[in-house]
């Protein structure tokens, strides 16, 4: 895991119901557990700052750094897409179509459209053309003009008036065969710890690298799964049972983590106290 999805993973899963706050004395302790050295620690926070998604202040012997407006949207954002699937939800069979232009001298412009768009369940049905079976074009304008991005952007509304046209579109925009074979290895993986989280076998710091680490798992479908409605699914599709395992075991391991990470933040402040 890179340092700085560990951070993000603090941050979305406890600083955030702690004021969205923490000091940089429990991050770093935090981020140990992980291997992750303190100076890796401050130049990740550092980025951060950079990028908009934290601000720092001293908070009395400390430094601590909170989430800015972007960094609260972002895991807004980033908690609808991971903990919310809408795939039973009614469709009216409308697409979300995206056809953009960017020169090949704008790469980066370009890479951020195509993560952006797979983020948000696009998938591409050709070099620059992009589907979704959500309505999130607004979704798609506002993102860009956070990060001040400026391309030619078609965002259109379509429709084939066929099911059976829709699931052809489908399968040429995902590879859902790839993305069910991952949720088999998640399920393989996570669904006979379940029985553990249940027992508390997990418990302090190993609760909290666990349930950092079953996030960090799951937390990559939203980049290849689409959250398609159930008509343009395989029967029996394996995405249901794979939510329903992260959901159970997020929920399980939630508390003791919560602890651990609770305790390592008073820690820090005594930490913080006694080197003054």
């Amino acid at each position: 895991m890179r340092p700085r999805s560990l951070v993000i993973d603090l941050y979305a899963n406890y600083a955030r119901y702690r004021d969205g706050a923490a000091s940089v004395q429990s991050l770093v302790g935090l981020l140990q557990l992980f291997d992750v050295g303190e100076e890796t620690a401050r130049v990740t926070l550092s980025r951060l700052k950079r990028q908009g998604w934290l601000a720092s202040e001293r908070r009395a012997r400390a430094s601590w750094y909170y989430l800015t407006d972007l960094g609260w949207q972002e895991l807004d954002e980033g908690r609808e897409r991971i903990f919310t699937r809408h795939g039973m939800d009614p469709w009216d069979g409308s697409w979300s179509m995206v056809i953009y232009h960017v020169p090949e001298r704008e790469r980066q412009v370009r890479q951020w459209l195509r993560t952006r768009l797979q983020w948000l369940g696009f998938g591409p049905l050709g070099p620059a053309t992009w589907l979704c079976a959500h309505d999130r074009l607004h979704e798609l304008e506002e993102a860009m003009e956070a990060a001040g991005i400026e391309a030619q952007v078609d965002l259109l509304s379509a429709s084939t008036g066929s099911l059976a046209r829709d699931r052809e579109l489908a399968r040429r925009c995902w590879d859902l065969d790839a993305v069910a074979e991952a949720y088999q290895r998640f399920v393989a993986r996570y669904r006979p710890r379940i029985e553990d989280y249940e027992r508390g076998v997990f418990a302090g710091a190993e609760a909290l690298v666990e349930h950092i680490q079953l996030v960090s798992e799951y937390r990559r479908f939203p980049f290849v799964d689409p959250d398609l409605p159930r008509e343009l699914l395989p029967p029996d599709w394996i995405g249901t049972t794979a939510h329903a395992v992260f959901l159970q075991g997020y929920e399980l391991l939630r508390t003791p983590a919560m602890a651990y990470y609770d305790a390592e933040v008073e820690r820090a402040g005594r930490r913080a106290d006694a080197a003054s």
